[in-house]
């Protein structure tokens, strides 16, 4: 049988022949055409014609691609793999040219290695290969891709090498209170916060700032404001006992123990008459001040009102003006 790269070259030339000839030589042109529906006949007939098709098709694009548009003779000529060569880019001229020299060569053999990978087999296709990667994975790689180095491994090196880079770039280092200890495959690293916490974290949080510590640096800050509040607290009320005043008269919390749900209106059961009634009261400087029993616990509400005007409203202007004066003080 003759071989398939020469059946390929005999086919490239009657093909070209018709091309030239069609308009300027038609005798020319009828001899090509019909050898070559003899060379397709006998293709067909090849126990590999599935294959003799394929690198037909990939001399077709050549031979367009060439005949359109004559290709740079050096890499630099043109701006390769962007600008349009009729209807292909150059990557595509340039991928049926080594796809062809794959079908009609023989360039990779079972047992040869490239990079990681080892050819175990050829598939019927004769375009892939069934390779073996060093980590023991098998997978289909095409030949294209194994001649011309694009696919050295199944992707476990890669993984390896930015492993490897990111635990030299980032072991060691500190972002705010962390310090990266161990950089793990994926998305986390192990970190000490300053108080001494070791923890897994993302390490796109720690190095972007969204956690800034595990939490001590919080709730120490907390701490602080806390002491702070209550010292001033304790200030404000030292200063509102020393003035005989309360810190607050007015818009006072109901106490949770109130039969009624309202300051200083409380229920009275009078056993004698066997009636209920509301009792109005109000405490002023510790001494509670009775305002009467009534049967509508709406007067009740209005009598306590009243006398919240006339007793707490004077001693509230004087603990707004005391703690003024308390804030100016400070400030």
């Amino acid at each position: 049988m003759i071989k398939r790269a020469d059946v390929i070259k005999k086919y490239a030339a009657l093909r070209r022949t018709m091309l030239e000839s069609y308009q300027s030589a038609p005798e020319t042109y009828s001899e090509a055409a019909a050898a070559m529906d003899k060379l397709l006949d006998i293709c067909q007939k090849r126990t590999d014609a599935e294959l003799v098709k394929q690198a037909i098709y990939y001399q077709d694009i050549i031979i367009d691609c060439e005949r359109q548009m004559p290709l740079p003779s050096e890499p630099d000529g043109r701006t390769a793999g962007i600008y349009k060569v009729h209807r292909y880019t150059m990557q595509e001229y340039n991928e049926a040219r080594d796809n062809l020299q794959i079908l009609c060569g023989n360039n990779v053999k079972v047992g040869d290695v490239f990079g990681e990978w080892t050819v175990l087999r050829n598939l019927p296709d004769n375009i892939y290969v069934l390779c073996r990667c060093s980590c023991g994975k098998e997978r289909p790689v095409s030949k294209y891709t194994l001649l011309t180095g694009k696919s050295v491994s199944c992707g476990h090196t890669r993984v390896i090498n930015n492993l490897k880079r990111r635990r030299a770039e980032f072991i060691g280092k500190t972002f705010n209170e962390w310090t990266v200890l161990d950089v793990f495959p994926g998305r986390e690293a192990l970190c000490r916060c300053s108080c001494g916490t070791v923890k897994k974290m993302f390490l796109s949080t720690v190095i972007s700032g969204r956690s800034k510590s595990c939490g001590c640096k919080r709730n120490a800050g907390h701490e602080q404001e806390s002491e702070q509040a209550m010292a001033a607290g304790r200030a404000y009320k030292e200063a509102f006992t020393a003035e005989g005043l309360n810190v607050m008269y007015l818009g006072k919390k109901v106490n949770k123990n109130s039969s009624t749900g309202i300051t200083g209106v409380g229920i009275y059961r009078n056993k004698r008459i066997g009636e209920e009634l509301y009792r109005a009261y109000i405490v002023v400087q510790r001494k509670q001040i009775a305002l009467g029993l009534y049967r509508d616990i709406n007067d009740a509400i209005a009598a306590r009102k009243a006398a919240e005007e006339k007793y707490f409203e004077p001693l509230q202007k004087q603990v707004d003006e005391l703690k003024k004066k308390l804030k100016h003080k400070e400030d």
